[in-house]
């Protein structure tokens, strides 16, 4: 399946509104196979309606604090490739 395809696709799913048990079954298999610790979360009554919803979530204030100085990204996310810009355009994603 092509890259671009792939993405849309996980977008989609990742909006898809869930029925409460099913998103309570959903959030948890996804924190438990990736690892994901919902206690910097700011508390919340509600499970998260989507996946975007917990990937997005607000952080209890000073859980992260900001880099004086560096690279700052305003996700977690893993670096894939390093390299010199020659010609001054940075790609994103395939795009």
């Amino acid at each position: 399946m092509p890259r671009v395809t792939l993405s849309r696709l996980v977008g989609r799913v990742g909006r898809a509104r869930l029925p409460v048990p099913l998103a309570r079954l959903t959030v948890g298999g996804y924190c438990a196979l990736w690892g994901v610790d919902l206690a910097p979360a700011e508390p919340s009554e509600q499970p998260y309606p989507t996946l975007d919803a917990l990937l997005t979530r607000r952080l209890r204030s000073g859980t992260r604090p900001v880099a004086p100085e560096g690279v700052v990204s305003p996700a977690d996310g893993r670096l894939e490739a390093a390299g010199v810009i020659s010609d001054g355009s940075l790609r994103i994603k395939g795009n």
